[in-house]
């Protein structure tokens, strides 16, 4: 007699074999990665060094190793120029040769890119700027003229608001500086960007068998921590705080810097002089001599000591420089920035749904998104994540439950009345947890876990996405700067909130309403006999 058909085999077992497959080959890259881990090799012409590592973490005699060039004449005033990130010092190593035709020009690796560490405790502009310190210690050099090109803005910055006394002066090169010009605007929202950034790259390190070709990714961990660590609100202080002469040159087309970035630090900065040029963000690599052109008489003048600005400039400079940041001066969103915005709004909904519609929001109000694109985007964000936690559900809850030890915890009768209840009662579940923080993820995983339909969920959340997507980004259009502390202190009672209310609808119906029925009248009639009858 032939036994039936294990409806485990067929497709399912491919599907095992497969698994097994790439659980295998992940298990010997991830191995292979952590023998041979990549090697920092110098380039030819590099120096290296072993700085102190700054932090109470790191313990006092841990040790950074920067890599570096130094170039130019020794005698000559000196230069130091930082990349941005993700490149390296390769970057500008072309503009630092047009420089060093004149000047000793000092060209690091920043811990974590090239060929100095990778592995760092924190990656900040301001931790970047404490190396600096330390490397112009370890080459017994006094004070500088810093360069700083795109994010190497900010670890130039840092270094002048950390130790004033060091710098001579700063050029920023299609640099960074002010947070309202960064990404979506916002410090939080920013920050759920590079988390999920971070996220994605970390996890394609782990969970990709790829033997280390993407250890050595342009787009790295510490390109991603880079980010995730800084906080450019600082940056506001040190450049209104920054005292001395600044070169600032920018490209009127640049996609990553936006050529604004550039004006409101000519405007806070009072002894500033502004350059720009036609080209966009890669100008300083592909065609250095533009920039040097600026660069080296900016320098000679400051080494002069001939006065860049006269009286009456600086004062109606300073009077320029104390007003508040007007975001009428930046244009709206438009062509590509535009979809790179929304993409990011997008994206950073896999991190904070509220935080980005607050931030979508905040752009709407400034005059940066019209309102139905911000909306249309949070809202794609949140179906897809959503739908990617009930699928989650779908695919590996169900089997866990089947197995032990979940399997002796949770019976097939009791899972089979939780499925019963679900579909009686889970579209009422879903649309409330959309509106009570806490809540979302359970609901969602719960949904995929219990077999509910896909049409169903689907259809289910875009009605309570459609509502509560265009309330939170219309509250924050309309709050302005004050939705983010309503929507954190919302974010903290809330469930607390829906609990204390549901406590209070149970005791109302369950126990006051009562009283005042059928059933209080029989309370009543036995308290009364009862007072009779102990009076007899």
């Amino acid at each position: 007699m032939t036994s039936p058909p294990d409806p485990r085999r067929g497709p399912w077992s491919l599907w095992r074999l497969i698994a097994m497959c790439y659980v295998a080959l992940l298990v010997v890259s991830n191995t292979v990665r952590l023998i041979d881990p990549p090697k920092r090799v110098l380039s030819p012409g590099q120096l290296s060094i072993s700085l102190p590592v700054p932090g109470r973490d790191a313990g006092s005699d841990a040790t950074a190793t920067v890599a570096y060039r130094d170039l130019g004449p020794a005698d000559a005033a000196p230069i130091l120029l930082v990349h941005g990130t993700p490149v390296a010092s390769r970057a500008v190593e072309p503009l630092a040769r047009q420089l060093a035709a004149k000047y000793r020009v000092i060209v690091p690796d920043m811990p974590g890119f090239g060929a100095s560490e990778m592995h760092i405790p924190d990656y900040s502009y301001a931790t970047h700027g404490v190396y600096m310190q330390a490397l112009l210690d370890a080459l017994e050099i006094t004070s500088v003229h810093a360069v700083g090109y795109s994010q190497g803005g900010g670890v130039i910055l840092s270094l002048a608001d950390q130790a004033p006394e060091r710098v001579r002066s700063l050029a920023m090169v299609s640099a960074i500086g002010v947070l309202e010009l960064e990404l979506l605007g916002d410090y939080h929202a920013n920050r759920a960007v590079y988390a999920a950034q971070y996220g994605l790259i970390v996890g394609a390190k782990w969970l990709l068998p790829h033997f280390g070709v993407l250890d050595d990714m342009v787009l790295s961990v510490p390109y991603a921590r880079n980010l995730l660590d800084s906080d450019q609100r600082l940056l506001r202080d040190a450049l209104e705080g920054y005292a001395g002469d600044m070169l600032i040159t920018h490209g009127r087309s640049d996609g990553f810097v936006p050529l604004e970035a550039a004006l409101e630090h000519h405007r806070l900065v009072t002894r500033s002089e502004l350059v720009l040029f036609d080209g966009g963000h890669l100008i300083p690599i592909f065609e250095p001599a533009r920039i040097a052109a600026a660069i080296v008489p900016f320098i000679d003048r400051v080494e002069a000591g001939e006065a860049l600005f006269d009286a009456t400039l600086l004062a109606e400079r300073r009077q320029q420089a104390a007003e508040p940041f007007d975001w009428s001066t930046v244009q709206a969103f438009s062509g590509i920035r535009l979809a790179v915005m929304l993409l990011l709004l997008a994206v950073a909904t896999y991190v904070s749904e509220d935080l980005a519609c607050i931030a979508a929001g905040l752009l709407v109000a400034r005059g940066m998104l019209e309102f139905f694109p911000a909306v249309g985007a949070c809202l794609v964000g949140i179906f897809t994540g959503d739908v990617l936690l009930y699928l989650g559900g779908r695919l590996f809850g169900a089997a866990a439950v089947s197995r032990a030890p979940i399997r002796w915890l949770v019976s097939a009768e009791r899972l089979a009345q939780s499925r019963a209840w679900f579909e009686r009662r889970g579209a009422v579940v879903l649309l409330v947890s959309r509106f009570v923080p806490g809540t979302r993820v359970p609901s969602y995983v719960a949904a995929g876990v219990l077999g509910m339909s896909i049409w169903r969920f689907s259809a289910l959340l875009l009605l309570a996405g459609a509502i509560w997507t265009p309330l939170i980004v219309g509250l924050a259009w309309a709050a302005g700067s004050s939705a983010l502390p309503m929507i954190e202190s919302y974010q903290r009672y809330g469930l607390a909130i829906a609990v204390g209310i549901a406590a209070l609808l149970w005791l109302a119906l369950r126990v006051v309403l009562p009283i005042f029925g059928e059933r209080g009248k029989r309370w009543l009639q036995v308290g009364a006999a009862s007072r009779q009858s102990e009076s007899r």
